[in-house]
């Protein structure tokens, strides 16, 4: 910076005039010198400058999200330009050989229409055993020839979706709740998106794409293979063959208002399994006026097996003068043939004890499971008998899931005022 001199206003001396505020060396004057320059004073300059470089900050923030925001839009547009590119090449030439393919089998059902009939008797057969793959000429062999052999693995639970299987069609209900419906085997329901026309007695070859089960019954939804036309005539039902169930012991009690009741049910048939077997219980006075009466639902019975059962049946006025114990016919559908049922190998109660104190007896014991598969419940029966072994009345408790081939405790308590002489103990499926 040049040093400049100017006059002092009070004497006229020479005063130098670099600094802004000096003293005349002659006349002591205090001069102050104008150098042009404003001088600004900021409150809050530091808050004000933090704000700004926020700012700034904030601004490059967002044009290189914007950047990025173009550079990922760019590289989706490439990928399903991609995608479209390859799905459009792949029908193209898919499409051509499905086109080839399906004239193929046009004019192979074109030269099977005029055979003669002995010819398509043989063709017939042999569609129930193998049946031309839809994607190719191989021939494909169905991996259930019947309905029973399906169910079968089905109740062992095993998954049998993607698999085919032939089956004779028993029953048609076209409006049915989930669609189209055929029924075959004992629980088999076969569930189409569109009428196929089947009939009974028809024998229809599908593949099993999804399958679950309501209630004891086989929902399958399924793809139509092939279809041939029956004579309208079905194999005869198990209630055909099916010979009543049998009360081999029964006996009762009444105390405290109650009737209480114990009974032995026998399954005389070899081959049947019966869901859901029902006696009826009926008492009446010694004028023969009705009572009570209730029906008692057990859980199922093996062919050629006997359980026992019983419990609490309703309340009595008075003590009966008899009471009857019938048999209840099944229904069709809780009749299987055994080949459609799991073996089962009777459950044992072991190392069991009866302990009472007052009018409440304690049981304590273990039951043993041998099958190979869990019992998700099971059902422990208590039999009260007198002195000359009639039975008085039964109790149950209930034990959740017996591992297969494992060994679990129990216990239960019975309250009741009853004169008995000895208990013994027996478990069952539930």
């Amino acid at each position: 910076m040049s040093t400049r001199q100017i006059m002092c206003p009070c004497c006229n001396a020479p005063v130098d005039a670099s600094k802004r505020k000096r003293t005349c060396e002659y006349c002591g004057s205090t001069i102050i010198i104008d150098d042009g320059i404003n001088h600004v004073h900021v409150e809050n300059a530091v808050d004000i400058g933090y704000q700004f470089e926020k700012g700034r900050q904030r601004a490059q923030e967002e044009l290189q999200h914007k950047a990025k925001m173009r550079k990922w839009i760019a590289i989706l547009f490439f990928i399903a330009f991609l995608v479209v590119f390859i799905t459009s090449v792949f029908f193209i030439l898919y499409g051509e050989d499905r086109l080839c393919k399906s004239e193929e089998r046009k004019e192979i059902v074109e030269e099977s229409v005029i055979i003669n009939s002995s010819e398509i008797l043989v063709e017939v057969a042999e569609s129930q055993t193998s049946l031309f793959n839809k994607e190719s000429d191989e021939v494909e062999t169905v991996d259930y020839l019947d309905e029973n052999e399906f169910e079968l693995e089905l109740n062992q639970g095993k998954k049998l979706e993607g698999l085919t299987v032939t089956f004779k069609v028993k029953d048609v209900k076209p409006d049915a709740v989930f669609g189209y419906n055929l029924w075959a085997g004992e629980n088999l329901n076969f569930y189409f998106t569109e009428n196929i026309g089947a009939s009974i007695g028809d024998s229809v070859t599908v593949r099993a794409d999804n399958i679950t089960t309501i209630l004891g019954t086989w929902q399958i939804r399924c793809e139509l293979i092939s279809l041939v036309e029956g004579d309208g005539s079905l194999p005869a039902t198990p209630k055909q063959n099916l010979k009543e169930m049998v009360i081999t012991d029964f006996g009762y009690s009444v105390f405290d208002g109650y009737l209480h009741v114990g009974f032995m049910l026998n399954n005389p048939n070899e081959e049947f399994y019966i869901q859901y077997p029902t006696v009826r219980i009926t008492a009446r006075g010694q004028s023969g006026v009705l009572l009570g009466t209730a029906d008692m639902v057990l859980s199922e019975i093996y062919p050629n097996d006997t359980i026992s059962y019983g419990g609490l049946a309703f309340a009595v006025k008075e003590t009966p003068a008899t009471v009857e114990i019938t048999p209840i016919e099944p229904e069709e559908y809780n009749v299987k043939h055994s080949s459609l049922v799991q073996e089962y190998i009777p459950m044992n109660v072991l190392n069991y004890s009866v302990s009472g104190e007052d009018f409440c007896n304690v049981l304590l014991g273990e039951i043993n499971n041998p099958n190979v598969y869990d019992v998700q419940q099971a059902v422990v029966i208590m039999m009260y008998r007198d002195i000359d072994d009639r039975i008085l009345f039964a109790e149950t408790t209930y034990v959740n899931k017996v591992p297969a081939g494992e060994t679990v405790p129990f216990s239960g308590y019975f309250c009741n005022d009853a004169q008995y002489e000895k208990c013994t103990v027996t478990v069952m499926p539930w």
